[in-house]
């Protein structure tokens, strides 16, 4: 897959500026990307505010989710990869990042993990027309003791943003040609909290693994297990916040609290 780069100083989101040119009738190229070294408000799921400073790595991926909204008729992407693509790219980041898999794991359904600690995360948001992803990691430590960097995972290495957005920009190429199911080995093998003890939505059970239609699946002291396809979940050894109340899970059931790729209206959304 090619990519077309684009690098600004600063910007308010790199999510916000790729929407903007589809709202205004752009059609901008099917691998877009915007990278920029400092967003003034950055956010991720939910509107939640992501601390952006200069030093971290900032980038919004644009796909298009048809074939009849992409400039290109070849231009899009598979139905089966849309619904993974929050994991996809947090696979790719992971394994860009640790190629050897010993330090970053992937916390379902879009967050990179280190030492308990958030190090990065992915927000998806889609339209009938098009997806863009966006990916905020830590290169430098930042003032909150939930999150940690590259820099203190790896003393010593230095980190190109150049080079860091090339190697997962690569490694999400592959997950596209090879599709689903080398998604969800990858997620598998890195998988945060796998045997721990997870809170969902007043649910508790074990993580387990991710299955191939990408839903999170936990398993309760007595054996039955939930199917989770959405929300987040909070292993017992997660330091980012605090526990929800909480119920073992009963007979096997999906929850569809909400979707981990968010939806906006193709027109009147409102944008931060």
């Amino acid at each position: 897959m090619k990519y077309w780069i684009r690098h600004l100083r600063a910007v308010d989101s790199t999510q916000n500026h790729l929407r903007r040119l589809l709202d205004r009738g752009a059609t901008p190229p099917h691998g877009m990307v915007i990278l920029t070294d400092k967003q003034t408000r950055g956010r991720g799921r939910h509107n939640r505010r992501w601390l952006s400073p200069p030093g971290g790595l900032y980038f919004s991926l644009l796909l298009y989710a048809n074939r009849a909204g992409a400039p290109g008729p070849s231009e899009a992407l598979s139905p089966e990869i849309l619904p993974l693509l929050p994991l996809a790219i947090g696979a790719a980041a992971a394994e860009a990042l640790d190629p050897r898999g010993e330090s970053i794991l992937i916390k379902w359904p879009n967050d990179l993990a280190a030492r308990n600690r958030k190090l990065g995360g992915i927000l998806v948001e889609s339209d009938t027309r098009a997806a863009i992803a966006g990916v905020g990691i830590n290169i430098e430590p930042v003032p909150l003791s939930s999150a940690i960097s590259l820099a203190e995972l790896f003393p010593g290495r230095t980190f190109e943003k150049r080079i860091l957005l090339s190697k997962i920009l690569d490694r999400f190429s592959h997950f596209l040609e090879e599709g689903p199911g080398a998604v969800t080995q990858s997620v598998n093998k890195r998988l945060y909290g796998r045997g721990v003890e997870a809170v969902h939505e007043g649910k508790t059970g074990f993580v387990r693994e991710v299955l191939p239609n990408g839903a999170l699946r936990l398993e309760g002291k007595n054996g039955d297990s939930c199917d989770i396809i959405s929300g987040e979940i909070f292993p017992r050894d997660w330091k980012g916040g605090n526990l929800p109340e909480e119920a073992e899970c009963g007979p096997r059931e999906a929850l569809d609290v909400e979707r981990s790729i968010e939806t906006v209206e193709e027109k009147g959304a409102e944008r931060r």
